[in-house]
């Protein structure tokens, strides 16, 4: 049986600082945040909604551990990225309950076997504020130690440029970075579910609705490879299989 998948999170930035249950991405005012969202002719899209009860949740209630996050590109100073290795440590966040969130005990018990991987990454920020905000353990998944230093690492560095040369071109950029829970008894571990993949997709457009640029990543959570590269709508293929269940990353606008 596949195991549910929750929504997605929404994250970007200073709102790292404060995680919230979000009902309806779309909705205007305080109970949504459609301006994170891709702008199409249509209006606003969001990833696919999958069925099931968990979807008011920012975690699956039993695994705690995201699955997904947006990020709204309007500003990305490649030149001022900052370290993660002199920031403090990971939190918890206080308005969610234990049950919602995964705790630093939880990934202590791996003893280093697993790592805190950044789904926002922290070196597509440009303050030691916005780069302390990514440190929230709603922003994180159990990575791959190799990986999350590694093929992972330079993979967010090379979609960071991608990001930058779109909005220096005065165009607007978003991206989705998503995690696969794994089916495997095994890699339920510590009250965490170790994800079988991690992946992230990024649509450039310009003010005519007209996509620029777009591309997809997957990589798998357990050895060091470089992501597979490909297009949205391959990715979307990919992640169909993943979840059981038709999945569009872009609404099919990508």
């Amino acid at each position: 049986m596949k195991i549910p998948w929750s929504l997605f999170v929404l994250l970007v930035s200073n709102l790292l600082v404060s995680g919230r249950l979000v009902p309806n991405f779309l909705a205007p005012g305080p109970a949504g945040c459609p301006a994170f969202f891709l702008n199409t002719q249509l209006g606003r899209v969001t990833p696919t909604i999958l069925p099931g009860t968990h979807y008011a949740r920012i975690y699956l209630p039993h695994i705690m551990i995201p699955t997904g996050i947006f990020l709204f590109g309007q500003h990305i100073d490649l030149e001022e990225l900052v370290e993660h290795e002199t920031l403090d440590g990971w939190r918890t966040e206080p308005g969610l309950n234990n049950n919602q969130q995964a705790s630093n005990m939880d990934y202590n018990g791996f003893g280093g076997a697993w790592h805190r991987g950044h789904l926002y990454p922290v070196h597509h920020t440009s303050t030691n504020i916005d780069a302390e905000s990514t440190f929230t353990l709603i922003n994180a998944i159990p990575q791959f130690p190799a990986l999350n230093q590694g093929q992972w690492r330079v993979l967010e560095g090379a979609v960071a440029t991608l990001m930058s040369d779109c909005v220096n071109r005065g165009y607007s950029v978003y991206a989705v970075v998503g995690a696969v829970p794994s089916n495997d008894p095994h890699y339920q571990i510590n009250n965490l579910n170790i994800p079988s993949h991690i992946w992230s997709a990024f649509c450039c457009i310009n003010n005519n609705f007209i996509v620029q640029h777009s591309r997809g990543y997957i990589a798998g959570n357990r050895v060091n490879n470089p992501p597979t590269e490909m297009t949205v709508h391959d990715l979307e293929t990919v992640l169909t299989n993943l979840y059981g269940h038709p999945f569009q990353v872009f609404g099919g606008q990508c």
